[in-house]
């Protein structure tokens, strides 16, 4: 039988992770603080966040565990991150890791441990709405800080085992409690977009990844006339502007990339669109049509009025107003007016 007085809570060594077990032994609960290996290719930074995590349990008062998932996150996040720049799309690895990884691994440590819940130190919320009759992710009021849009892959994992515990706190409020508790790293850097890019150059990370040559063209006009060769389809992504390297005579964006290869140049205005088909889609609830629901087709920024349309083609968001650069590969998540995520998908 599960304890539901014992959690498995993920912490990386960083403030919101530290902040989350805290708040959970405030809460009375049994904490056990998992830290995850997923990225191993600097063994010396790897050993050190191994051990700045160990400390930060220590210094919290919890017990801490430690896993070794690296070759799961080689095959089931990095790759298909490869494969997908490879592919001309732009991935989002953060929505795939927190289903298939990090969340996975907190429930497989929970059973083994029969600790019921897991939790995190992401900044969103899960629990129970009645009027969905349902367990569900939600956004928090702190649209800068908000990561629900990261989430919308839990919608098959259960979610009354998860618990939020900083999804009512403010960043200084979370960096308040680590420095009162006298834990060391109340002042460390909020952690990095993607944690397994270490110098921001994914264009080099991705060709020193891959066996294959990449998918080479030329940049072209809406009427096919050719440009100048370019440096392959997954250097570029959709309403990309400047490091084109082309003389043009005008401002001109990559507006579209075809499967032969070649990518279109063109005005602003063609990167709009209202309509953005989803496919992979996530439900946490069947959404209706002709309702208001509200999506973000990018984790920053506030959500915009739309409406879905299912059927037999699958699931359509048609936006109120024409969106800039729905790019495919990236994620489309769909809200309802109270914040609940009712289903999240990948731009086709």
């Amino acid at each position: 039988m599960l304890d539901k007085k014992r959690v498995i809570c993920g912490i990386s060594g960083g403030v919101d992770s530290s902040a989350a077990c805290l708040m959970l032994k405030n809460m009375g609960f049994d904490v056990v603080a998992l830290y995850i290996s997923m990225w191993n290719e600097d063994s010396e930074r790897g050993v050190a966040q191994l051990e700045a995590a160990r400390k930060c349990a220590e210094e919290a008062g919890v017990k801490f565990e430690h896993v070794d998932m690296t070759e799961r996150f080689l095959s089931h996040v990095v790759a298909p991150f490869v494969q997908t720049y490879f592919e001309g799309r732009t991935p989002n690895p953060c929505v795939l890791c927190n289903p298939l990884l990090k969340f996975a691994t907190l429930f497989n440590v929970a059973d083994k441990l029969s600790a019921y819940y897991i939790a995190t130190g992401h900044y969103a919320g899960a629990g129970y709405s009645e009027e969905y009759s349902s367990y569900m992710i939600s956004s928090i009021k702190d649209e800068k800080k908000d990561q629900s849009y990261f989430l919308y892959g839990l919608a098959d994992m259960d979610i009354s085992r998860i618990i939020f515990p900083l999804s009512n706190m403010s960043k200084d409020e979370v960096r308040a409690l680590v420095r009162e508790n006298g834990l060391c790293n109340a002042d460390a850097p909020d952690s990095e977009d993607i944690c397994f890019m270490k110098d921001g150059d994914y264009r080099r990370f991705i060709e020193e990844r891959s066996a294959d040559e990449p998918l080479r063209g030329n940049f072209i006009r809406e009427n096919g006339e050719i440009i100048a060769p370019h440096n392959g389809i997954h250097a570029y992504t959709l309403g990309q502007r400047k490091g084109l390297n082309v003389a043009a005579g005008e401002r001109i964006f990559v507006t579209e990339k075809r499967s032969n290869g070649d990518i279109v140049l063109s005005s602003r205005d063609n990167l709009y669109k209202r309509e953005i088909r989803l496919i992979n889609v996530k439900k946490f609830v069947e959404a209706q049509e002709n309702t208001q629901y509200f999506a973000k087709i990018r984790s920053v920024g506030k959500p915009s009025g739309c409406n879905v349309v299912c059927n037999q083609d699958g699931v359509c968001v048609v936006f109120d107003e024409p969106q800039f650069a729905p790019s495919p590969g990236q994620s489309v998540v769909v809200y309802d007016g109270k914040g609940y995520v009712i289903l999240g998908g990948e731009i086709a």
